[in-house]
């Protein structure tokens, strides 16, 4: 179900920003959210298919070198399923730029620090085994979190001059072997 809707967000994505009238390039706060997918096939199985996805942002003035429009985001991650919770919150700093000088359609890249947190209970038939470990033997993490520096990738549309998608990939990492990085459809609107 959550690959449907991401691929039917994605087409109805395309086709709206042909209509859209302005860029989404500006200074501005902003509100995102949307559904979650990880990228890990085991981590989806202990979890669950879809999560979701909610931040704030603030974007400022186009920058002095020309690289993009620079903002800030508090984000927050969730996938929850099976008894298995994992979680992520942080803030990042992203750099968002035209696609081509005429292009309404934009990209962005930028660097965040997150805090992972993982709680997967001992349960022998949990899905976060060790590689060491028999199948009835789990990892019985609880609570556990780590602090880390995050790239995150992104693809913006523009529906009207005050909404937008984005397509956007976050590279999480990995907490005691059990991979986290994700890949979201956010719907945003500007204040």
């Amino acid at each position: 179900m959550n690959r449907l809707f991401l691929s039917v967000l994605g087409l109805a994505s395309v086709a709206a920003a042909a209509h859209a009238q302005e860029p989404i390039l500006g200074a501005g706060k902003y509100i995102f959210g949307g559904p979650s997918s990880l990228l890990s096939e085991r981590t989806r199985t202990a979890t669950s298919d879809s999560g979701f996805m909610v931040g704030v942002g603030m974007a400022g003035r186009t920058s002095a070198r020309r690289v993009g429009v620079p903002s800030w985001e508090l984000t927050h991650f969730r996938n929850e399923g099976n008894g298995n919770t994992l979680s992520a919150t942080g803030i990042s700093y992203i750099e968002r730029d035209r696609a081509r000088n005429n292009s309404r359609n934009f990209y962005g890249f930028g660097l965040g620090v997150y805090d992972l947190r993982l709680d997967a209970p001992a349960s022998p038939s949990n899905e976060f085994t060790s590689s060491r470990a028999t199948a009835t033997t789990s990892l019985g993490i609880q609570d556990r979190s780590g602090i880390r520096v995050v790239p995150t990738f992104l693809l913006g549309f523009p529906l009207s001059m005050k909404t937008f998608l984005e397509v956007r990939y976050t590279g999480l990492g990995s907490l005691s072997g059990v991979r986290a990085d994700q890949y979201n459809a956010t719907f945003g609107l500007r204040f």
